[in-house]
């Protein structure tokens, strides 16, 4: 067979602003009127010309290693070009100047729901249970280091009046557990008995909502973030359990509402015990032999499990630790499994 012709960069743009396009215009937002889709594809176009044209091949090949990347650069793209009409509007010369800032903690406020993310820096991290954690099991080893791009994590994990407006307009995620009396009312108790199939679909239906690439965590950001940014701690927060986590020993044997415990060092909480939380990847037993270096992400068969972290309620203390790694089959629900979610595009 003869080899296929290397992309020029022409070719590379071209392939870029239609990838792009498809993903916001036809994905994210494909209830939008046409005005508004009109709008973003110009705006995707002229972020290729005149930003992405300025690289070279091989930086563009390195840039935009991945959908998540690109979306990121193009929602920055978009975040400067706000930034420079409001200086131009004569907008507030303090907030024009701290508009760009991110430090770790830093929040947003997803519009929709009103559903609160931090911020975690980039940066690289030891994952695995190391020397700092004595209750390790086999699926939890080799320890390994792990680099992540930074990424937005829920506060806490969705809540049931969060989830009761995507499970009415999509009845066929409503919950079990989730009746309609209690989850009016700005219930903040996690919500429960959703498969990975139901927190995919409220991900997708909540990045159509916000303009923004929401999901759930890969395994990789959720340990990473449980330990307040990679440090080595049992718990998220510490190594005092009953500080930060509901489990067996505490809990009363039920689900408890969201952020009764300490945050972690992130301002994040509960995310050791209350309620197993989903993530995006395949479980592998052997899986951290294999880890990719850069933003790991598991992905086999698709009757492979899938992985929860973090323990819930009803576990015991080792169950509940930040390393502890956990699976269940992708159309599991239980009255201890939920979920929370990232955003991950800048």
């Amino acid at each position: 067979m003869p080899e296929t012709p290397p992309l020029t960069k022409e070719q590379f743009l071209e392939n870029l602003e239609k990838a792009l396009r498809t993903l916001i215009c036809d994905r994210l937002h494909a209830d939008a009127d046409d005005e508004t889709r009109s709008a973003l594809a110009s705006e995707v176009a002229e972020f290729v010309r005149e930003n992405a044209a300025e690289y070279s091949l091989e930086d563009l090949v390195e840039t935009f290693r991945s959908y998540d990347a690109a979306l990121g650069l193009f929602y920055e793209y978009q975040d400067a070009k706000r930034l420079v009409s409001q200086r131009a509007l004569g907008s507030r010369p303090e907030a024009a100047a701290t508009a760009g800032l991110r430090t770790a903690g830093t929040r947003w406020k997803e519009p929709t729901t009103g559903m609160v993310f931090v911020w975690v820096p980039g940066g690289s991290f030891l994952m695995g249970s190391g020397e700092w954690d004595s209750q390790g099991r086999s699926d939890e080893k080799p320890v390994h280091e792990v680099w992540l791009d930074g990424f937005w994590m829920a506060r806490v994990t969705v809540t049931a009046s969060q989830y009761l407006r995507f499970a009415q307009a999509h009845p066929e995620h409503r919950p079990a557990d989730l009746p309609e009396e209690e989850a009016t009312g700005g219930n903040d108790r996690p919500v429960t008995g959703v498969s990975w199939h139901d927190a995919n679909a409220f991900a997708r239906w909540l990045s159509r909502q916000s303009g923004r690439l929401i999901r759930l965590p890969n395994e990789a950001q959720w340990e990473y973030a449980a330990r307040s940014g990679g440090r080595p701690e049992v718990y998220a927060g510490g190594a005092d359990v009953d500080a930060v986590a509901w489990y067996a020993g505490n809990s009363g044997a039920r689900v408890h509402r969201v952020a009764r415990k300490g945050p972690n060092g992130l301002g994040l909480y509960d995310m050791c015990g209350n309620v197993c939380e989903w993530c995006l990847d395949h479980y592998g037993k052997a899986a951290y032999r294999d880890h990719e270096g850069h933003n790991p992400v598991v992905r086999l068969d698709e009757d492979r499990a899938r992985v929860v972290r973090g323990g819930s309620w009803r576990q015991g203390a080792r169950d509940v630790r930040c390393a502890e790694r956990g699976l269940f089959v992708a159309g599991y629900r239980a009255a201890d499994v939920g979920f929370r979610l990232v955003r991950t595009d800048g």
